[in-house]
């Protein structure tokens, strides 16, 4: 008699468990799905495996996919029209990098100019493109230029904290005219 009211108690425990369970993947939304997919994959940065905030956009956003529909940030849009604010480029462009920050919940991470701005031009995971994947500032590598035609120096120095460097008119970082975001 007891063997049996184990077997009943413990049938009843797992019909009760797969209940709840079925019942919370029923509540789950599709996308939450693909997110934590997307979250999951470790292969290398292909057009089926979006990037994550959390890796380096290595490869520039593919553009033969469906367009995003947000237009760039209008701040992206304009930088580097006016050469009387070339002082103020690099605020600009930290600017940007804090959107992007309160877009996926840290700063786009990369090993060099190009790889933080991949992720800024959309490869990131809602292929959001802050900066036009297309623009003047851009050379061939893809690294944004400051107003002397030299590539900005991003410097992470914690998940929370980064710096911009422009090397100003010497084009020599880490002389006393360089250009530094944000501004201590």
């Amino acid at each position: 008699m007891k063997k049996h009211l184990w077997i009943v108690a413990i049938t009843c425990i797992s019909i009760a468990l797969l209940i709840y369970f079925i019942g919370k993947l029923g509540n789950e939304n599709p996308k939450d799905f693909a997110a934590k997919d997307r979250e999951n994959v470790s292969s290398p940065v292909t057009p089926s495996s979006p990037v994550t905030p959390s890796r380096i956009a290595q490869s520039a956003p593919v553009m033969d996919q469906e367009p995003v529909e947000i237009p760039s940030h209008p701040n992206a849009v304009s930088f580097g029209s006016d050469p009387e604010k070339a002082a103020n480029e690099p605020e600009q462009v930290y600017q940007l990098f804090n959107f992007y920050r309160e877009s996926f919940g840290s700063f786009p991470s990369g090993e060099g100019n190009a790889q933080f701005m991949n992720a800024l031009r959309g490869a990131n995971p809602e292929r959001l493109p802050i900066f036009p994947a297309e623009h003047p500032r851009l050379n061939p590598e893809g690294e944004l230029l400051d107003a002397w035609g030299t590539a900005f120096f991003f410097h992470q120095i914690a998940a929370d904290r980064i710096e911009i460097r422009s090397a100003g008119p010497d084009r020599e970082r880490y002389t006393v005219d360089d250009i530094i975001a944000p501004r201590r």
